[in-house]
């Protein structure tokens, strides 16, 4: 089983980033990102947020920034030996549904997904309702703080799955508790730097062709 990361793993930008930036002045985006970064306050709230200040977003104004969007190096590559050799992929991201499912569509990936895990964008005519996983599921390991709570989704599908061999590929602080469920990890940007994660499970990547290289390898 392969879970990853989608914002800035699966694809080179943070896609809630560029979002909230056509949208927003930094000054109304930047004390609410502080306040996450500094754990005041879990991505539940954060993004939640961040939404309700957007007071006028359509579908199609999602799907442009959708189509900007540009897939990591070797991704492409990567999900086609990953489909040969018979195992799972999921993404697991704090995201929303409609962004991740047009850049799987943009790039003929669908097929190559088990499934997706993400949070949930909902439009009522001009305005974008946002509807975290977590809460709509009604689980979560911290509080009840994430929007999406990657370690409780991976944790269930590793104990539903029957098997030992799980990686994790993804590159941020949403990251670090996930990770820690899985037997190998690879990790880039600060989730690359955290000391939490044992430095056996950790193998630094640049791109998908990296992991691919690993893979074929059967380094890991």
């Amino acid at each position: 089983m392969i879970f990853c990361d989608f914002d800035g793993t699966f694809i080179k930008e943070d896609s809630l980033d560029v979002l909230f930036e056509r949208y927003l002045p930094q000054c109304e985006i930047t004390p609410l990102e502080s306040k996450w970064k500094n754990g005041i306050i879990g991505s539940r709230d954060c993004i939640s947020s961040l939404f309700e200040k957007v007071h006028k977003m359509t579908k199609d104004d999602v799907y442009f920034i959708a189509d900007q969007l540009t897939l990591t190096d070797g991704l492409s590559e990567f999900l086609r030996y990953v489909s040969s050799i018979n195992a799972k992929f999921y993404i697991i991201s704090d995201g929303i549904d409609v962004i991740i499912n047009r850049v799987l569509k943009n790039n003929d990936l669908a097929n190559y997904v088990e499934k997706t895990y993400s949070n949930k964008l909902r439009f009522d005519k001009n305005l974008a309702r946002f509807r975290p996983h977590s809460q709509s599921e009604d689980f979560c390991d911290h509080e009840r703080k994430c929007a999406l709570c990657k370690q409780t989704v991976v944790s269930r599908i590793i104990n539903n799955g029957g098997t030992s061999r799980t990686i994790y590929i993804g590159d941020g602080k949403s990251d670090v508790n996930v990770a820690l469920e899985c037997e190998k990890v690879f990790a880039t940007k600060s989730l690359l730097q955290d000391s939490t994660i044992p430095e056996t499970k950790k193998i630094p990547f640049n791109d998908f062709t990296t992991i691919l290289k690993h893979f074929e390898g059967e380094i890991i």
